[in-house]
């Protein structure tokens, strides 16, 4: 099943090989031994791929669009070269730089040492921090991990320079403002100073801003243009420390699991409900990594999955939510619905008509089963 899952988004694979390694007593290549991917959108050449190139990594393969992190997080890859987005699934870093490039890598410092190659950084310079943390509560909303974040910025910087903010406040006096105004404002406020926010938080005006995602436990760090080097030390300090108040706060009792599994679930339906089935996804996965044992997340991302037409991925989901409760029907339903978009039309019928069993009156499951044995009748002889 994962070779399928790989396949869905490996174009291409590729033997692009790296620099010459130095011999002693020179100093290897700073990612000697590490393989990238890139996404359709960059081409072979790009100054991106060479640089990693020149740095001692090999590239290994060209990915769908949208799907470095994927290949990152199925370890296709020790680094990956996107286009879009910082990255959001739980145990996987990534970057988005000033000028639109982003990168992946399941480690933290693996993501800073690809970055410092990526910027084309000076070698011995001291790493910079920030004078300020800016955590954004009010796009936390009841999320345990405003705790979490205060408590790492804590560590970091000491409470004197944390401040919590409610960015709606700024945003809303600049509400007639378009994107590139909006991205003024805040480039301006970020001077030396990193915000906060949930790592799927919609933030209007960061289209233009380094953004840096601490994978799990799904925290953000967004700071003024060209701050990339400064997001990077920063995300380097503080990920340690963010994984030790997040066991804190669990020791504590702060982050019950099923409070803070049904807050992301809570999330993710609100996602959807706004027809954000991207961020839908990414909410439910971050559930899933917190409370594997919820046959809910399971079945509400395989309907996310559904809207966004990735029917082997909403199959695969249905089959962990009934594994965990055989009688979901929402999860036969779901997968029976994949199952015939994927043309396994015996699977399908086998799962509506188990729904017919526990539940007899199913609309739904009458209506697909009915479709689906219309389709397969052998056609009567007309006489004459």
């Amino acid at each position: 099943r994962r070779g399928r899952e790989r396949r869905r988004y490996l174009i291409e694979k590729l033997d692009l090989e790296p620099a010459p390694c130095p011999l002693p007593p020179h100093k290897p290549l700073p990612l000697t031994g590490r393989s990238f991917v890139f996404e359709e959108t960059i081409a072979k050449r790009a100054k991106s791929v060479e640089l990693l190139r020149k740095a001692g990594a090999r590239g290994v393969g060209k990915v769908r669009k949208e799907s470095a992190e994927a290949a990152v997080k199925d370890e296709c890859c020790d680094l990956a070269l996107g286009s879009g987005g910082a990255g959001a699934a739980a145990g996987v870093f990534g970057m988005k730089g000033t000028d639109g490039t982003c990168w992946f890598a399941k480690d933290v410092a693996l993501l800073r040492q690809a970055g410092q190659v990526l910027l084309q950084a000076k070698e011995g310079v001291e790493p910079k921090c920030p004078g300020k943390f800016l955590i954004a509560s009010d796009l936390f909303s009841d999320s345990p991990l405003l705790l979490v974040a205060q408590r790492a910025c804590q560590k970091l910087l000491g409470s004197a320079n944390v401040t919590t903010v409610k960015l709606s406040n700024f945003l809303s006096k600049r509400k007639e403002d378009d994107e590139e105004a909006l991205g003024d404002a805040l480039n301006d406020a970020l001077q030396g100073k990193v915000l906060v926010v949930p790592t799927l938080a919609l933030v209007p005006g960061t289209s233009t801003l380094p953004c840096i995602s601490l994978g799990k436990p799904g925290i953000s760090l967004i700071s003024s243009r060209n701050s990339d080097l400064l997001l990077l030390d920063t995300a380097h300090a503080m990920s340690s420390l963010a994984a030790e108040a997040y066991e804190e706060c669990k020791d504590a009792g702060s982050l019950s699991k099923n409070h803070w599994a049904n807050s992301l679930k809570e999330q993710g339906n609100r996602a959807f409900r706004d027809g954000e089935f991207f961020e839908a996804v990414q909410f439910y996965s971050q559930g899933i990594g917190v409370d594997s044992s919820n046959p809910v997340l399971y079945s509400n991302r395989a309907m996310a999955y559904l809207k966004l037409g990735n029917f082997v991925e909403a199959e695969r989901d249905c089959t962990l939510a009934l594994d965990i409760d055989p009688s979901n029907v929402k999860a036969l339903l779901r997968r029976g619905t994949a199952r015939a978009y994927l043309a396994e039309f015996h699977g399908a019928l086998n799962d509506f008509s188990k729904v017919m069993e526990v539940e007899p009156s199913n609309a739904q499951a009458m209506q697909e089963i009915g479709r689906i044995k219309q389709a397969f009748a052998t056609p009567t002889p007309q006489e004459g």
